[in-house]
């Protein structure tokens, strides 16, 4: 069975999933080389129990235009997720996936919490491979303020970073693939 890469992106209104909610799940799937295969993206309703964070709030307010359209085309968590559930078992027909995040630390968790809440299981399973990891492990430098300026040339892509989740999810999974063929030259010799 040949892997199917998932790189997943979400928004939310505030740092942890549970006491926050995901307000935008993007996620990518893309074979073994690179080539894109399939997109999901939705946006949900903030969970019944969870608050906003006043931080994040003000974040968002650099971004009105995507955080109106977020909240403007919100569908309940439930019926985001089983759309979201049903789409990834067809992408696990083409594949044994593993999950890229950047972080990995912040999305997965949200993902994972709102497949266990909302389908009583995460199909994901409980790994997800870390993309600023990767950058770190390239470039030599291990902090946690390394961020996407710090990529080589020849790791940039042309997708901006633009806070909606699909966009986030596609750029983040074409520089995992530059970075991969990056530490893969490394490792040969060629770099």
């Amino acid at each position: 069975m040949s892997n199917v890469y998932l790189s997943l992106d979400i928004e939310s209104d505030g740092p942890i999933p549970g006491l926050y909610s995901m307000r935008e799940l993007g996620a990518v799937a893309f074979d073994y080389t690179g080539r894109v295969l399939d997109k999901f993206s939705v946006c949900l309703l903030p969970l019944k129990e969870a608050h906003e964070n006043p931080e994040t709030i003000v974040f968002w307010q650099k971004f009105p235009v995507v955080w109106k359209r977020i909240q403007d085309s919100s569908i309940k968590p439930i019926e985001a997720i089983a759309q979201f559930d049903q789409w990834l078992r067809k992408v696990q027909m083409q594949g044994k996936i593993t999950c890229i995040c950047w972080p990995a630390s912040f999305d997965f968790p949200y993902v994972a919490y709102y497949l266990w809440r909302f389908t009583g299981e995460c199909i994901l399973g409980h790994s997800c491979l870390d993309i600023k990891t990767m950058l770190c492990d390239l470039i030599g430098e291990y902090h946690k303020f390394l961020g996407k300026r710090k990529l080589p040339d020849s790791c940039r892509v042309e997708v901006k970073h633009t806070h909606c989740a699909l966009d986030d999810a596609l750029e983040q999974g074409m520089i995992f693939f530059k970075l991969r063929e990056a530490m893969k030259d490394l490792r040969e010799g060629k770099a």
